[in-house]
């Protein structure tokens, strides 16, 4: 039975280094982002191509 046990806790050290990249990668990610809101820039830029 010692595989057994052996291999659910192998799994589980998995799922929970997995998660921890994940939130990791996610909050590195979000701190090098250079998005800012979108900024109205007139109707000759902002109208559709039928508009003009």
């Amino acid at each position: 039975m010692k595989t057994k046990e052996s291999r659910l806790s192998q799994l589980g050290l998995w799922r929970i280094s997995f998660v921890g990249l994940c939130l990791l990668g996610t909050l590195v990610a979000d701190s090098l982002s250079d998005w800012s809101l979108p900024v109205n820039l007139g109707p000759t830029v902002n109208a559709a191509s039928a508009e003009l």
